[in-house]
């Protein structure tokens, strides 16, 4: 998570008991990567890239622990629209992994469904924001990805995951198909949040959240980020003030995520 550079990053911090259907993908025991949200009891959400380094360790034939709530589950499936393009695993004459070809399409459509082995019941999923009203909503955004400051932003070839778990916040300032947009407003900003921030690498998947009088609703999933400035994605470093975040729409894709889940539960 970028967040501001003269708020203590202690502000930041949040407790992973207070949001138990946000879970880490991947956790070595000292970082953790990559973000999903349960939405269903057997079902959780993230970005299709994130599923694609599911499909390189290999979990179709290998058990994909990861623990929702505190308590172990596997992943048994992922499923991305067709739009983003297909994955397949090649294999050698024995059957072990060589390595996953990757066809890229409609970047978009960067979102995936993943379907856990076990029915989940000690966690209450998130249910999904389907408005599409999102310009202006206040989000809040969750993840366990590398750390930085906006002043500062973070290196191309730096290590910053210190596997602790951060909040930050934003505003959605535009909508374009099925991207949700949000800029890191520096503290001198008539826009800037107390608690401002945006996404860093490591949080991708992770969840947009809106308070909504049903309760917290997911509206987006994270997918990147960039500078509006061209010239600026190639000589700065990511995640400065200025930077701008894209989320997939939950709303755009609400109807693929019903039907998806419906015909394969």
């Amino acid at each position: 998570m970028l967040i501001r550079h003269d708020i203590s990053p202690e502000n930041y911090l949040a407790d992973e008991t207070d949001y138990p259907a946000v879970f880490p993908l991947f956790d070595n025991g000292k970082m953790k990567d990559g973000v999903a949200t349960l939405i269903d009891s057997k079902w959780a959400v993230t970005a299709a890239h994130c599923a694609v380094d599911l499909y390189k360790k290999d979990f179709e034939n290998h058990p994909f622990f990861v623990k929702i709530g505190g308590k172990e589950n596997i992943i048994v499936r992922a499923i991305a629209p067709e739009q983003i393009g297909a994955v397949k695993s090649i294999r050698d004459g024995s059957g072990k992994l060589k390595k996953v070809k990757i066809t890229v399409g409609d970047l978009s459509y960067d979102i995936a469904l993943l379907k856990l082995q076990d029915e989940v019941k000690h966690v209450q999923p998130i249910s999904l924001y389907q408005e599409r009203d999102e310009v202006g909503k206040s989000i809040l955004m969750l993840g366990w990805g590398d750390f930085g400051t906006g002043d500062i932003g973070i290196g191309r070839f730096e290590l910053v995951n210190d596997g602790k778990f951060r909040l930050a916040t934003n505003k959605i300032t535009k909508t374009e198909g099925n991207y949700l947009f949000f800029e890191f407003d520096a503290p001198n900003s008539q826009d800037v949040l107390p608690l401002e921030g945006v996404n860093g690498p490591g949080d991708s998947g992770g969840p947009a959240l809106v308070n909504t009088d049903n309760g917290i609703q997911l509206i987006g999933v994270s997918s990147g980020g960039r500078y509006k400035n061209i010239f600026r994605n190639f000589f700065s470093r990511k995640g400065c003030y200025g930077w701008q975040e894209y989320y997939i729409r939950i709303s755009t894709m609400y109807d693929w995520i019903d039907r998806e889940i419906g015909k394969n539960s």
